[in-house]
């Protein structure tokens, strides 16, 4: 039964991560002083697959954040597997419990990326770089609706 209330929770994760991954609409514009600008003002340009760091409007480095794509990636996988997994609600569960670890691991990278400035003079955020704060929500909405069927099942199962 695909319309239960968890396929909406676990397509709006997938809907997400697959928004972050191909519309990219995040960025964190941090302008700022680090070693890496040689002391003259720069910016670092972070977006959900890539890092750009230039100073006076040259590119000093880009980066690619290929395992944050990664990531992005399989939660949107695993979220659209366990849209069609409501016969086996165990796994179901498991795969939706997986994608908090991977979303922790998807935190690290954008904390680690917090760093790269000492000297913060003025932080830009888009309204997209939001969008991550969604999934642990409707995660743990979905794993709550997972459970509640799995409950609902073993109490019809006694009756009979």
């Amino acid at each position: 039964m695909i319309q239960r209330i968890q396929t909406i929770y676990l397509l709006l994760i997938a809907l997400i991560s697959g928004l972050l991954i191909f519309v990219n609409p995040s960025y964190a514009e941090l302008k700022g002083f680090d070693k890496w600008t040689q002391g003259e003002k720069g910016n670092i340009s972070v977006r959900f697959n890539t890092a750009v760091y230039d100073v006076k409007g040259n590119v000093v480095q880009t980066e690619n954040l290929s395992l944050m794509t990664y990531t992005l990636a399989v939660i949107c996988l695993l979220a659209l597997f366990g849209i069609f997994l409501f016969k086996n609600r165990r796994l179901q569960a498991l795969l939706t419990a997986f994608n908090y670890i991977l979303i922790a691991l998807m935190v690290y990278y954008i904390v680690r990326y917090r760093d790269n400035i000492s000297q913060e003079v003025e932080t830009d955020a888009a309204i997209g770089l939001f969008f991550p704060l969604f999934l642990p929500v409707f995660n743990f909405m979905a794993l709550r609706r997972i459970s509640y069927d799995e409950e609902l099942v073993r109490s019809s199962d006694r009756i009979r």
